[in-house]
């Protein structure tokens, strides 16, 4: 019961963008940023000045969603690229 209730209610963040500190240096791979989660979590970091690979199998999607990032939500300090990426064929991923 108190897990199906915690769905419905789950606790608020401890990690926000407004606690975030500077990510200035860091590098940051984030599978499927183009949508979801992983766009939120892509923005977060990008926006505190990391260097984010946002890596997934569509070009298409990832470079809207890069674009997007940029024009709403410009960072003098971070940096956001798309790394091609297929986790059901490992040979991809020896780039």
């Amino acid at each position: 019961m108190g897990s199906t209730w915690s769905q419905f209610l789950p606790p608020t963040p401890s990690l926000t963008e407004a606690n975030l500190p500077s990510q200035k240096g860091k590098v940051f791979i984030v599978p499927g940023g183009y949508s979801g989660i992983g766009l939120g979590l892509c923005i977060m970091l990008y926006q505190a000045g990391g260097k984010v690979y946002l890596a997934g199998r569509s070009e298409e999607k990832a470079m809207e969603a890069i674009a997007n990032i940029k024009a709403a939500r410009p960072s003098p300090d971070g940096a956001i690229l798309f790394l091609p990426l297929q986790l059901d064929d490992l040979t991809t991923t020896n780039r």
